[in-house]
């Protein structure tokens, strides 16, 4: 990690110009809060990625149901001509 690097390169304290900080300290830091950061970052890559797959899925289906065109290619053009990109 960051820290180690730093560590083994000699650096007892990172600092800012607003703070001095133990890289030992950075490191327990990194250790407790890395879960929430990676669960963060993969909240977030899925809700941008899977949610639009997801809603054209549904729009697919729905025209199924109603006699419309199922092209996954014709239902996501038809959703940003009509909708624009915020669907």
């Amino acid at each position: 990690s960051f820290c180690q690097v730093w560590q083994k390169a000699g650096a007892q304290h990172f600092s800012t110009p607003s703070i001095s900080v133990p890289v030992a300290a950075m490191a327990e830091v990194w250790k407790a809060s890395k879960p929430f950061v990676t669960g963060s970052l993969s909240g977030c890559l899925a809700t941008c990625c899977i949610q639009p797959v997801d809603m054209v899925k549904v729009r697919i289906q729905i025209g199924g149901a109603e006699g419309g065109s199922t092209s996954p290619v014709e239902v996501t053009k038809k959703l940003f001509r009509e909708e624009g990109i915020t669907g």
